[in-house]
């Protein structure tokens, strides 16, 4: 489990009425690259602090960059079928990832990608269980012995997993609130190590069932425990005993009594449960106990050979099987809405080909390179063309309707009962065509040819020079100082001082694509190259964001800030949300069953909290995630 996830764990079960949703409000799809996988099954799996998933699988440890499967193995004589049979894995203080085989404690360093075995006293045998704390440390369970790994890859200290007299194996750790550690054991049997304390103490386990999970519920108190045969118990430790009080609703037959994974889930208040032969989900009663919660028709009926579960940063729950194959449950649609434009399609004889969209009440504006601009009517679905083509640089007008360009001409477009209606606004001085527009919360359009930077003021109409430029900008924006920030393909980014002193922001040599303005003026940048950065006003330093680059490369199209503070990124096949303050990333991918597109073209900034994301085959709004 990784550093990050141990919070999450600690999590309290907050709602302690009976949920009023279904199973229909969520959605199971496969892993999208399950069939890069090196074997069909995996074990667990892990969300590491620069966002990548993380497979265990019996052949080997796979990281998913969201394009394809990266396989790590250990090289050298070492390489055996049991050296690459990973069963645990964590993250450690300094991101390297750690796995463990029935041939040893294996890491993955991220500064060259070489698995190194990781040697250290008897660790050359089964790694039975791994997980790192809130100090950084990692604990290492094997048959009969707990070590713990210190930041600086040195073990700090051992103690014995002793139960009946007799060496015992690790099943799990887990890490309450107070900073205590538990060990718990196989067979039957926990132990507790209590900050500034030097020795585990034994804690006395009424059951001969192995406990396998611990979840803490602040609210009602105690724990939340998962068994090997006793379904899940809630428990209280009074002194060194451990009081158990079963809950009914997790019991059953054999295979049902027989847990495999517990997971709070923080977006909807249920606890999951993967056992001996099917999926569960359960929600806290006002009493503390646990309710079933129907998964009817969620998955398909019958047995089914489920592993572990992970909840990564977006919300998704990922179930680790064997039958069926692994499977990723989400939030049905997630606040999406799909557009099709079909009136379009049936006059075009192609799906929808929106390179860029503005919407306008239940009125859409329309750019397709094989149509031109239109106005498309979505309750009606019916369109009208605009008086002619225009240019690609349509934006959003605060006086209604949108801004759009014809060379080096300007308009005002707007909509009068399912009409287009324009007016012909001015001519740019140097005759050069424009290139992008921005509309400034200060009644001011920003416009850009391939030479000059202008300035319209809205109230009077007044057109001014405000910069030359030395290329053409491709993408812009303005903060509420009056900088205006612009993206060049050959040029960096660049920003335009109110005063029109123009300067480049940093040295990077990269192709620029979008740039786009937070309300405290921090603003983010992307590249052709597939990275993204982030700039201070002052620093004159770009600083890169790791989880909204792209793992391959792939050219970061667009990318928008929206009213929550997030920052959304474009790539050709996946439109990523990012909240800077939590790090958390949803990741929207063309081949999710409520987007289905071949491509993304663009986003669009629809309100405060809603953003488009514009492609072939379909316009798809989505919701900011809170």
């Amino acid at each position: 489990m990784s550093f990050n996830k141990v919070y999450c764990n600690i999590v309290a079960l907050l709602l302690c009425l009976p949920l009023v949703v279904t199973a229909q409000i969520f959605a199971v799809h496969t892993l999208p690259t399950q069939h890069k996988l090196p074997v069909a099954s995996v074990h667990c799996i892990m969300q590491d602090s620069e966002g990548y998933m993380w497979y265990a699988t019996e052949g080997g440890l796979c990281r998913d960059n969201g394009y394809q499967i990266d396989v790590f193995r250990p090289a050298g004589k070492r390489i055996s079928k049991e050296s690459c049979d990973v069963r645990c894995l964590s993250e450690s203080w300094r991101g390297d990832i750690l796995f463990g085989t029935a041939d040893g404690l294996y890491a993955v360093d991220k500064r060259d990608y070489v698995v190194r075995h990781v040697s250290v006293d008897s660790l050359d045998t089964y790694v039975e269980s791994l997980f790192t704390d809130r100090k950084g440390r990692t604990w290492i369970g094997t048959r009969g012995r707990v070590y713990v790994r210190s930041g600086n890859d040195s073990i700090v200290c051992t103690y014995p997993c002793v139960l009946n007299g007799k060496a015992a194996s690790v099943a799990g750790f887990y890490e309450d609130g107070n900073g205590n550690v538990y060990v718990m054991k196989w067979g039957g049997g926990m132990s507790v190590l209590e900050p500034g304390r030097k020795a585990l103490k034994d804690l006395l386990w009424p059951l001969d069932v192995t406990p396998l999970q611990m979840l803490e519920d602040n609210r009602h108190g105690g724990f939340l425990m998962l068994t090997g045969g006793a379904g899940i118990q809630r428990m209280r430790i009074e002194g060194e005993k451990c009081i158990l009080t079963p809950q009914s609703a997790t019991t059953g037959d054999h295979e049902r009594n027989h847990g495999l994974c517990m997971l709070y889930d923080d977006r909807y208040g249920l606890v999951w449960e993967t056992t001996l032969n099917n999926l569960y989900a359960y929600y806290v009663g006002a009493d503390g106990e646990l309710n079933d919660y129907s998964l009817a028709g969620l998955l398909p009926a019958g047995n089914k050979i489920l592993d572990q579960m992970y909840q990564s940063r977006d919300g998704s729950i990922y179930v680790s099987g064997f039958i069926p194959h692994t499977f990723v449950i989400s939030a049905a649609q997630s606040g999406m809405k799909r557009f099709t434009a079909d009136a379009v399609s049936k006059e075009t004889g192609f799906p929808v080909l929106a390179d860029m969209t503005v919407s306008d009440g239940r009125y859409m504006w329309i750019w397709q390179g094989r149509r031109g601009l239109i106005l498309y009517d979505v309750e009606a679905d019916v369109f009208v063309a605009a008086s002619r083509k225009f240019d690609k640089t349509v934006v959003r007008s605060s006086k209604g309707g949108i801004w759009a360009s014809d060379g080096a001409a300007l308009f005002r477009l707007w909509q009068d009962g399912g009409q287009v209606r324009e007016e012909s606004v001015c001519r740019m001085p140097d005759g050069c065509a424009v290139k992008c527009m921005y509309e400034s919360g200060e009644h001011t359009l920003f416009v850009a040819t391939g030479k000059h930077l202008y300035r319209l003021m809205l109230i009077g109409g007044q057109l001014e020079k405000v910069a030359d430029l030395k290329d053409s900008p491709v993408d812009m924006c303005a903060d509420n100082r009056g900088n205006v920030y612009l993206a060049m393909k050959s040029n960096g980014l660049c920003v335009v001082a109110e005063n029109g002193k123009f300067e480049r922001i940093d040295d990077k040599d990269e192709a620029f694509l979008s740039v786009a303005c937070m309300a405290d003026g921090t603003v983010w940048t992307s590249t052709y190259e597939g990275n993204v950065y982030k700039y201070v006003q002052g620093t004159w330093h770009l600083e890169r964001e790791t989880l909204l680059c792209s793992s391959d490369g792939s050219a970061v199209k667009c990318l928008r800030t929206d009213g929550l503070g997030h920052v959304w990124t474009l790539t050709d096949q996946c439109v990523c949300e990012y909240a800077p303050q939590s790090r958390a990333v949803r990741m929207i991918r063309n081949n999710n069953p409520f987007v289905n597109a071949s491509y993304f073209s663009t986003l669009e900034n629809i309100d405060q909290n809603h953003v488009g994301s514009n492609g072939a085959g379909a316009i798809v709004h989505v919701q900011s995630s809170v």
